[in-house]
């Protein structure tokens, strides 16, 4: 049996920075991606 997966992109990453609304402000600073990919972290373990 064989699994064809598509290619991996960073594409969902990308919409997300876009739809943040402190991004979208132009609120951010050197470390908003590490406080965005935090929250993701945050969000995930609480569920």
């Amino acid at each position: 049996m064989f699994v064809v997966e598509g290619i991996y992109t960073s594409i969902p990453l990308h919409r997300r920075i876009m739809a943040d609304p402190d991004f979208r402000a132009g609120n951010f600073d050197t470390s908003f991606m590490e406080r965005l990919l935090g929250q993701n972290h945050k969000e995930a373990a609480n569920s």
